[in-house]
């Protein structure tokens, strides 16, 4: 999850859509939430609290743009590690149980 995080990073312009709820969590701060996140002024007014806001994939960046970039990449890192476990417990079967396999 981690290389593919740094991938999309170095690939080019990915965004991800994040609440504000969430990103205010990460930062903490109001005042910088709305500077970095105009449309997040909904959320702190109190006025739209599912506001959402879209966040740069960036491995190297801020920790929101982190937390982008992870997300971007968990469920291709969770298939990915679900197709390895498959084959790999097949493979395993294979050579430990021949006679299971005739």
């Amino acid at each position: 999850m981690i290389i593919s995080a740094q991938i999309v990073s170095a690939a080019g312009d990915f965004w991800s859509v994040q609440k504000c709820v969430k990103l205010f969590d990460v930062i903490g701060d109001a005042q910088q939430l709305v500077e970095n996140y105009p449309s997040c002024a909904s959320f702190i007014d109190s006025n739209n609290l599912q506001a959402v806001t879209a966040v740069k994939a960036d491995f190297g960046g801020s920790v929101e743009q982190l937390m982008s970039a992870m997300n971007i990449t968990f469920g291709m890192a969770g298939w990915l590690a679900l197709g390895l476990h498959a084959i790999g417990v097949e493979v395993y079967v294979s050579l430990s149980y021949p006679e299971w396999t005739a």
